[in-house]
């Protein structure tokens, strides 16, 4: 059975090839599509498995011939077939240089359209025995021609370093690879003075040829920095940006994209024609902003205008950049507030490490912490999306020593956190004791005084009786209370961190009795009934 994409933007038309192609027994239309971005998606899901992919000329809003020479190179093992009005010279020997196996004439017939799927399923399988018997399915083939466009929450936030920096290090990272950055913030954009170029080509250039683009048109148009990034600038004049509209952006972006591995691309913070044409291409859209509530709340204000005007829905992801743990809002919260995914990656706020190379136009001069938080992040991208099911594959050697770090980092943690807790509750029982102490040496006084007061009233009272009475709970029920001469002495044992148990240690505290002086006589002066102060045994 020869599984199937039909990809047409007509409804009738779709339904007309299905109703044809249902007449033959060994052809199945497994998937259908009405837009580019659609087919490039259903052929990336892992659970489908197609043979031949059914394009028409009209499918837009990327052109038949740079989806096809995009196809085949990210997905070889997959054959092409192209519907088109008027298959002439000029368009078969472009289909032939795309990689398209057939061209098939409008309107459809069984007969031509069967022969064309066959031959193009044959292909396929021919390319797919290859491939099986090389052990591998060319995995890194399927990453060419990959788009990432590079979005602000709102203006300097950052956007267009991270796409600069993201580009290099695509490029630095493998130099066999061709990687492009196009600045598609037509009127404010910086990545000529990023990178300090001088260079008096644009993408508008592009406007008038964009029909029939061909590389030497690119070559012309781009600027070759010496890292061996290709750069596709904005017009100096910004009015000039007019020029640019969805439908030459669209054939532009295709082919570079059909040429370069990965296209990294700048949409600034303003939705146009253009940017709003790259974000609905782009296989991966990351969304710069910074960690305070203004960029946050802009992040999702962008977002949502993306999906009301049906410009991109899915495949968007956040990225907070300037990062400090000084910060109010951290990646956490951050997490919280926007609206779409956030990357795990996060770019520090190091000034140090970006300001010479900005300053200077210099970028390789970045170093420390944000270059390396700039390899992390194409790390993340990369595997974007590539990763397989969990009950498909193995933990390969080195998820399993992460795991293992991750968890001897948690049973170190774990230990350290223990070993903490005996010394603090130590120190925190201490503390409750000495409190204890001093509450009952306070009340002890008082119970002394009071005992002496009565006493100096009543000789005869009962100074137990008294202090009992003065106190509560554990300090009534310990007491002890009696007079010595003209001194009531009260004794009181501390309790043991709580109410009930008792210490070893001992309050004695004493008070006065004042004689009348009619009794002691009149040179006799009356003694103090304040307490003389506790006395802790």
């Amino acid at each position: 059975m020869i599984r199937a994409l039909l990809a047409t933007p007509d409804a009738a038309l779709t339904a007309n090839a299905r109703a044809i192609l249902e007449e033959v027994g060994d052809i199945e239309v497994t998937a259908v599509a009405s837009h580019a971005s659609a087919v490039t998606a259903t052929l990336g899901d892992d659970d489908r498995d197609l043979d031949v992919v059914v394009l028409h000329e009209d499918l837009g809003p990327l052109p038949v011939l740079d989806l096809a020479r995009d196809l085949n190179h990210r997905f070889p093992e997959v054959g092409v077939v192209i519907l088109a009005r008027d298959p002439a010279l000029d368009l078969l020997r472009s289909a032939m240089s795309a990689g398209v196996r057939s061209v098939v004439r409008l309107p459809l017939t069984l007969a031509e359209l069967q022969l064309a799927i066959v031959e193009a399923n044959e292909w396929a399988q021919t390319v797919q025995g290859r491939l099986a018997a090389a052990g591998t399915q060319d995995k890194e083939s399927r990453l060419r021609g990959r788009v990432i466009a590079v979005a602000g929450s709102k203006g300097g936030v950052g956007t267009t370093m991270v796409a600069t920096q993201l580009a290099l290090h695509f490029q630095r990272e493998n130099d066999q690879q061709r990687v492009s950055l196009l600045d598609l913030d037509l009127q404010t954009g910086d990545v000529r003075a990023y990178l300090d170029l001088t260079h008096r080509r644009s993408v508008t250039d592009l406007v008038e040829v964009a029909t029939e683009l061909n590389t030497g048109h690119l070559d012309d148009a781009m600027f070759a920095h010496e890292t061996g990034l290709r750069v596709l600038l904005p017009p100096n004049e910004g009015e000039n940006a007019e020029d640019l509209d969805a439908t030459t952006t669209a054939r532009v972006l295709g082919g570079i994209r059909s040429r370069y591995d990965v296209v990294v691309v700048d949409v600034g913070s303003v939705l146009t024609d253009a940017s709003a044409t790259a974000l609905e291409l782009a296989d991966e859209v990351v969304v710069v902003c910074t960690p305070d509530v203004v960029s946050l709340r802009g992040a999702n204000r962008l977002t949502s205008l993306w999906e009301r005007l049906q410009v991109r829905d899915g495949g968007v992801r956040g990225l907070l950049n300037r990062s400090d743990k000084a910060r109010e809002i951290q990646p956490s919260l951050a997490a919280r507030v926007v609206s779409v995914p956030m990357l795990d990656t996060v770019l520090p706020d190091d000034v140090a490490g970006i300001e010479h190379a900005t300053n200077t136009g210099v970028p390789d001069r970045v170093a420390g912490r944000l270059r390396d938080a700039v390899a992390d992040l194409a790390r993340e991208l990369s595997q974007a999306g590539d990763q397989p099911a969990a009950e498909e594959s193995e933990p390969s050697t080195e998820d399993e020593l992460t795991r293992r770090v991750a968890s001897a980092d948690a049973g170190s943690i774990s230990a350290e956190f223990v070993g903490l807790v005996l010394p603090i509750s130590l120190v925190l029982l201490v503390v409750w004791q000495a409190i204890l102490a001093g509450f009952t040496t306070v009340i002890a006084n008082g119970a002394a005084a009071e005992a002496a007061r009565v006493r100096t009233v009543d000789g005869s009272a009962n100074v137990q009786q008294v202090a009992e009475d003065y106190l509560f709970g554990y300090w009534r029920n310990n007491v002890s209370a009696n007079v010595s001469g003209r001194e009531v002495r009260v004794e009181v044992p501390i309790p043991m961190f709580v109410p009930g148990p008792s210490s070893p240690w001992r309050v004695r505290t004493s008070a006065g009795v004042v004689a009348e002086p009619s009794a002691l006589g009149p040179d006799t002066e009356p003694q103090n009934t304040s307490p003389s102060g506790g006395a802790l045994a």
